[in-house]
This record gives structure tokens, sequence and C-alpha cells, in this order.
């Protein structure tokens, strides 16, 4: 759910040494007591690739605790997550084949510098026609 944040930062939900203040957001409805991270760090051990090789999830937090002890890491390349979106096999094919998604090129440095409480509207603009028209409906339409 990349557009909304969680009420605790990071240094909120785990202990670790070093100046890293980074916000957290709402990842999904699923296991809402885990932390996910993605990130463009190539250097964080068991990342896994998701765009390409400039755009990974997770890795060794070990590693990552003691890269924010020493001051090596920007929380500028990071996006932390409570929980996550989880789907059974097929059902994501299906949602897309119905058009219940919206799916657009991902920008991996617009995605990691992008305004949270702007992040729908600004990717429903950037697709233009009826989907820049969505961007301007009311966040609770039945309260208009």
């Amino acid at each position: 759910i990349m557009n909304q944040m969680y009420p605790l930062s990071l240094s909120q939900l785990i202990d670790y040494k070093g100046d890293f203040n980074a916000p957290v957001r709402i990842g999904g409805p699923c296991e809402r007591d885990t932390l996910h991270f993605v990130h463009i760090n190539p250097d964080i051990p068991s990342a896994i690739p998701i765009i390409g090789d400039d755009f990974f999830w997770g890795g060794d937090y070990a590693f990552l605790k003691e890269e924010i002890a020493k001051n090596k890491i920007d929380p500028q390349d990071f996006l932390f997550f409570i929980g996550y979106a989880g789907w059974t096999e097929g059902q994501l094919d299906e949602e897309f084949k119905n058009g219940d998604w919206i799916a657009v090129e991902c920008d991996v440095e617009w995605l990691l510098q992008s305004d949270v409480s702007a992040f729908w509207r600004n990717t429903l603009k950037e697709l233009g026609g009826e989907s820049a028209a969505m961007a301007n409906f009311p966040k609770h339409p039945k309260l208009n």
C-alpha cells in the first residue's frame, strides 16, 4: 500500500545505533507484525533484485543495522513497510484481467522521492486521460 504511513518510525520499531530517521509505510494487510524494506543499495547481502539491478527487496537486517551505526547508508535510498500485500496463486493475474489494477512503469528515483500524501494522485495524473480525472476524486466520495 505505498501511500499510507505507519504511525511509528523505524527507530521506534527496531533498536539500532546511528542517525537514521526513516519513516515506515503500511505495506499491506498481511502479517502486520513484520518489517520489510526495498532499496537501491546493491551492497546489502541477500537482497533480492526486483526491478533490474537497481532496486531490491530486503536483505540482511544485521548488516543493515551495522551500516546504519556506521552512517554508511542514506535513509533516502530505502522504503520501509509494516506488513505486505499477498495473493493466492493466479489471483493477481485474474485481478489484472478484470481491470482491477492500473499498471505503470516504475521509476525507482521517483518512487523513493515521492511525497507519500500525493503518491496516488500524482501517479494517476502521470497516466493522463481517465486516470488523471480520477486523481481529483475525493478520498471518500460518499462524504463529498
